[in-house]
């Protein structure tokens, strides 16, 4: 399930909503495309990860981007905000399947609607900010 959130932006200096400049951006929240499941019936609590159906030409992929292209238009920027380091593989398995279907993907768009794909562990970001202070 997909949570969406809608930002408008327009220049404080100019008192006309008809005048000015606006900017938006629209951010979509969800699951990483791919066909992937976890057991939630045992009692642990990072049940693992198993990916249920090999995709080798991204066609999840592509239909989940064609969708996001098609409603928003570009650019389309992801923040992949799962863990790259992890001493068990666990959420690393779905970047890992997710990062080669956004290259390969790319290759087929125009450069202009090219998706821009940024891994951020936040895990380990926030784990060194606490350090630091």
């Amino acid at each position: 399930m997909a949570m969406w959130r809608t930002q408008i932006i327009h220049d404080a200096l100019v008192m006309s909503l008809t005048a000015g400049r606006f900017s938006s951006c629209v951010q979509v929240r969800g699951s990483v495309p791919l066909h992937w499941s976890q057991d939630i019936s045992t009692m642990m609590p990072k049940p693992p990860i198993r990916l249920d159906q090999a995709d080798p030409y991204a066609h999840i992929v592509a239909l989940h981007f064609d969708q996001m292209l098609q409603r928003f238009g570009s650019p389309i920027i992801i923040l992949n905000l799962v863990k790259k380091r992890e001493k068990r593989k666990h959420e690393k398995i779905l970047s890992e399947e997710f990062y080669p279907a956004i290259i390969n993907l790319n290759q087929f768009l125009p450069p202009e609607h090219g998706i821009e794909y940024i891994a951020w562990d936040m895990a380990r970001y926030t784990k060194r900010c606490g350090k630091l202070m």
